[in-house]
């Protein structure tokens, strides 16, 4: 599906959200679970572009159900893994890979992580920082918003206010919210949210749900604006069959 010229939503793909921006050049937007890359591809080409046209394979953030088709992509193409510095850490050999930050997870989250294969090394090839752009479109900006992970980051399209922001929000159809926490500090996730209000957007682009192309900046801006009145717990516990439905469609969709 194309949002605005040049960047499509690929509906067919599992897991988190893929967008595909389209420019002289090609970069893919998260990846989904293992075993989308073949879909990708096919992607590509109905567009009437080479596969091996793909430059960079962006990742918001190193969780599963956004990386896991990205080696598999990188091996197919060519293109080079781009994440966020902050999400890396270096290997004995002098290497960075995409790899979880034990001291930032909460138990019960690296237990349940692990078990599903959430929690998965992955080399990378280019580490960004916050403010650096990459040439699409125009100019995609790099813009940090660690609470979700260390090193999540959103994307934004300056000249077209297209906002991409991974987990940084969850669009759950009827309403915004936010995701779960896996930095220590929740203070730094809700510095982030407000980070994300001093940019301007039009449309919003989820990593989970859909596009928002209505009223996009206010309905953002109402969300940061609106701070939970009960804890992480207590809305876990009250929305728990929604969590629930919610990991069974990132696999079977």
């Amino acid at each position: 599906m194309e949002i605005i010229p040049g960047v499509y939503f690929l509906d067919k793909v599992r897991g988190s959200n893929v967008y595909l921006l389209v420019d002289k050049c090609l970069a893919i937007i998260d990846t989904g679970i293992p075993g989308n890359h073949t879909r990708i591809i096919n992607f590509i080409r109905g567009l009437g572009r080479n596969p091996e046209e793909l430059i960079h394979i962006i990742l918001t953030h190193g969780h599963i159900d956004h990386i896991g088709s990205a080696v598999e992509l990188q091996r197919a193409t060519g293109a080079k893994i781009v994440v966020h510095k902050d999400e890396l850490v270096s290997t004995p050999s002098g290497n960075y890979v995409l790899a979880p930050h034990p001291e930032e997870m909460h138990g019960w989250a690296e237990r349940i992580m692990n078990r599903h294969g959430m929690l998965k090394f992955s080399p990378t090839d280019i580490a960004v920082e916050d403010g650096q752009i990459l040439p699409y479109l125009g100019g995609l900006s790099i813009i940090h918003t660690p609470g979700h992970t260390r090193g999540s980051m959103c994307l934004l399209l300056e000249k077209s206010g297209v906002l991409f922001v991974g987990d940084t929000i969850i669009n759950n159809k009827d309403r915004l919210s936010r995701p779960i926490p896996f930095h220590t500090d929740k203070n730094i996730s809700e510095q982030s949210l407000l980070k994300i209000t001093g940019y301007n957007f039009t449309i919003c682009c989820f990593g989970h749900g859909p596009i928002l192309k209505q009223d996009a900046y206010k309905k953002v801006n109402n969300l940061v604006r609106s701070y939970p009145d009960s804890s992480l717990w207590r809305r876990i516990v009250r929305n728990f069959g929604l969590l629930i439905k919610f990991f069974i469609r990132l696999w079977h969709k």
